[in-house]
């Protein structure tokens, strides 16, 4: 019950993670990622001390369980690349990082809004769907995913969140603006495949990446932007015009 850290990643171990697992109180780091490790992911242990639980790359499956979201002090969640199902727990925490990406999760994601400190997010290769909430001001958002789902609506407010560097949100059904982003050291910026229609703000670099491609945006556009997308827009009743 003493055991505090756990880490186990990159190896072969196969089988399920012992019920026993629940009794360990003191637990604060938990990495058993990359393995073979397979069934239901049993309850957290209600250790007052929990920061980091780390289960990527095994064959988990089942919902996430409760007791994830009643630990306080939670700041790096990564479970991305199992097969997990359900909804994600309410997060009483506000973690660094949240990575559960490429797993079967549904519902909405209310969760988001009270994750205010967050650098890290990725909920891509899911199935979420509803509207995104606000994730303005977010100011340590570096890293942004929320491709391959079923979100609609508006895209999330990302107004403040100058330090964003990756941003994701292609293959959901967003639709009207693309959010306005002043991020100067912005990298990569994916909006594909949605249902934009308009680009009012979005700060590009010479070495900015964007993708624009299966949106219909219309005329008139923020020029350095679309320069350095290479991008088309349409007026309304006319052919794309290149920009």
């Amino acid at each position: 019950p003493s055991l505090a850290d756990i880490r186990v990643q990159r190896n072969k171990f196969v089988g399920v993670i012992p019920p026993t697992f629940s009794s360990l109180v003191n637990l604060v780091r938990l990495d058993v990622s990359w393995n073979e490790f397979e069934g239901k992911f049993p309850d957290i242990p209600q250790s007052p001390f929990v920061e980091s639980i780390i289960l990527s790359g095994n064959k988990l499956n089942g919902e996430i369980p409760q007791s994830v979201g009643s630990l306080r002090l939670l700041t790096e969640l990564r479970v991305n690349d199992n097969f997990f199902s359900g909804i994600i727990p309410a997060i009483k925490s506000d973690p660094y990082i949240v990575d559960v990406s490429s797993n079967s999760f549904t519902g909405d994601v209310d969760w988001l809004t009270p994750l205010v400190s967050i650098r890290l997010l990725d909920l891509s290769n899911n199935h979420f769907n509803g509207v995104v909430p606000d994730l303005s001001y977010r100011q340590r958002l570096t890293v942004l995913r929320l491709n391959h789902n079923n979100f609609n609506g508006s895209a999330p407010d990302l107004t403040g969140t100058n330090a964003l560097q990756i941003v994701d949100l292609s293959s959901n059904h967003f639709s009207g603006n693309v959010p306005l982003i002043n991020a100067p050291d912005l990298q990569h910026a994916n909006f594909s495949h949605n249902d934009f229609s308009f680009v009012e703000l979005l700060t590009v670099t010479n070495e900015t990446v964007c993708d624009f491609e299966g949106n219909t945006i219309l005329c008139p556009v923020y020029y350095p932007a679309f320069l350095q997308c290479q991008l088309t827009c349409t007026v309304k009743d006319k052919d794309p015009a290149t920009v």
